[in-house]
């Protein structure tokens, strides 16, 4: 969190000559007057850096002695590779006195835009508003939006991880059952105690930054009259057990995720102190960088949760508010955050990143029925907010993202499905972990015994049935498929060949592609070929010919 973040207020007054601007920010003022001219200074630098990075194109060509290549450089190409600057946090404190709010189109992503909540944004800038998502706040304290800014507005989307089960030791002075149910949770029976006692720390202990806010986020359930309080104490860089500071967050502060903002370097030790007589299902806690309430892990992201605790991630964003509404669902992966940003963000359409934090990498978006439900829920939140309807949605996801776009698209029947490498059988997933691919994703046994609550061979047909039933149910004869599959797939050899069964007989249009190698193979040629496919429809679909 040590780069600066470039910071630009446009108002009467320039806050840097009254308040303190820390190091890590490089401020820039200008008057509301003066955005027309600041504009062309920034574009000015920015065709500077496009004629440098030309010339060194030129310079590396002559180098290789190729000068007959000189008069086919791709120019369109470099200006594409050449980036725009832009700033992490726009400040607008005088939006009456703003003549083109439009102007800074180019230099303020979304969710980047903060403004004074005494104003209110002309109805002239109404699409600038729905393009970018400019925020309301307090600007009474300017010191203390100066002091936030480089704790919610730091580059890039974010970071999580979690204190899995390994990291969880139980108390041995705990005299009742304890129960490993793989990596999803701790079952914890017995009397606890009349007076809250600590049974389990966190064997390791989490960095923690200055002036980096930390969340952390439980996944707990418990039966009887069984309570818990989650203390958290903060060590100083440098020392064994110097504490500087100690928390304790009771069940009313865990209903939604804790925050730590400290001014040290150094680490948290977390422990679960618990009461009462019953049963406590402790499973992993989260550990996320907080961007103080303006976006989890990207600026904007939100999570959805159910009255279990079970988590998906979602970030809307608007692009250039023009169809199709793009959604990938994140594949399998240990950190938290969103997947795909960038390959979508290329397509300049809108889009919507789904991520699954739960288990070991994701959960493959199965759970309760309420948390199932976020996900046609939010989709079609975006859809209305675009003004667009199924016609213009794609699903779209690799590996394990492919079980989420195909399985939500009976409930949402978009206009395409894009998948590369799917993965639909996890019940066959599982099956084939003890002895066809031995400790190769045993994430899938998790998944097994959390959805299907067994682990036989009967429940894994279970699991591949919750997704064939579903799937088969859906009306596709206005869906076009689009796959990318491996011809030695080794995780379900079945996937591809069982969804041309189900589409069989349906009036669908079907592309596939099929690549040589396993499931972890080629990932390059699977990008190269799951692009193609998205730019060819929307190309051909939509009408974005610039792809």
């Amino acid at each position: 969190m040590s780069n600066k973040i470039s910071v630009l207020q446009i108002g009467s007054t320039d806050w840097s000559k009254k308040y303190n601007i820390p190091e890590n920010i490089a401020w820039n003022y200008i008057a509301p007057g003066n955005l027309e001219n600041f504009v062309e200074d920034l574009q000015q630098q920015h065709e500077a850096r496009v004629e440098k990075a030309l010339e060194k194109e030129i310079e590396r060509i002559q180098k290789l002695k190729q000068k007959s290549e000189l008069s086919v450089i791709d120019e369109d190409a470099i200006r594409k590779k050449v980036r725009i600057k832009t700033f992490n946090l726009t400040l607008l404190d005088s939006i009456d006195s703003i003549d083109d709010i439009n102007l800074l189109k180019k230099f303020c992503p979304v969710y980047t835009i903060l403004y004074n909540n005494r104003e209110l944004f002309p109805e002239k800038f109404s699409e600038f508003c729905r393009l970018k998502q400019p925020r309301d706040i307090d600007f009474s304290n300017p010191q203390n939006i100066i002091d936030m800014a480089p704790k919610s507005f730091f580059k890039g989307g974010g970071y999580g991880e979690k204190y899995s089960l390994e990291e969880l030791s139980i108390n041995r002075n705990f005299d009742g059952d304890i129960e490993y149910n793989g990596h999803a949770y701790i079952k914890l029976t017995g009397n606890f105690g009349d007076s809250y006692k600590q049974v389990v720390i966190c064997s390791h202990n989490k960095p923690i930054y200055k002036n980096s806010p930390i969340e952390l986020w439980p996944e707990y359930k418990k039966q009887g009259n069984v309570e818990i309080q989650m203390v958290v104490k903060t060590i100083v860089d440098g020392s064994l057990s110097t504490i500087d500071k100690e928390w304790i967050f009771s069940e009313e502060d865990l209903k939604d995720a804790v925050i730590l903002d400290t001014d040290i370097k150094g680490y948290i030790s977390v422990s679960i102190f618990v009461k009462g007589d019953g049963v406590l299902e402790l499973g992993p806690i989260h550990y996320r960088f907080s961007r103080l309430g303006f976006g989890n892990f990207s600026l904007g992201g939100t999570i959805k949760r159910d009255s279990n605790r079970q988590e998906l991630l979602f970030y809307f964003n608007p692009g250039d508010l023009k169809p199709p509404l793009n959604v990938y669902f994140s594949g399998w992966r240990a950190a938290e955050g969103f997947e795909g940003f960038n390959i979508m963000n290329g397509l300049n359409a809108p889009f919507l990143l789904i991520s699954d934090p739960r288990l070991s990498g994701g959960s493959f978006y199965l759970g309760s029925e309420e948390l199932e439900s976020k996900v046609p829920e939010v989709v079609n939140s975006c859809l209305d907010y675009l003004g667009f309807t199924n016609k213009d949605l794609i699903l779209s996801g690799i590996s394990m993202g492919t079980f989420g776009a195909s399985y939500y698209a009976p409930k949402l029947l978009p206009h395409a499905v894009i998948i590369s490498k799917p993965v639909l059988g996890v019940g066959t997933v599982a099956l084939r972990e003890k002895l066809r691919r031995p400790d190769v994703f045993p994430t899938s046994l998790d998944i097994l015994m959390t959805i299907t609550g067994g682990q036989t061979e009967n429940h894994t047909k279970i699991l591949d049935n919750i997704f064939w039933d579903r799937f088969n149910s859906g009306n596709f004869d206005n869906t076009h498929f689009a796959v990318v599959y491996m011809k030695q797939e080794d995780y379900d050899d079945k996937s591809y060949s069982n969804l041309l069964k189900s589409l069989k007989n349906k009036k669908t249009h079907l592309n596939a592609k099929g690549l040589s190698g396993r499931h972890n193979d080629n990932f390059g040629g699977n990008i190269v070929a799951f692009m193609n496919f998205y730019k060819n429809i929307l190309r051909r679909d939509f009408g974005r010919i610039d792809l």
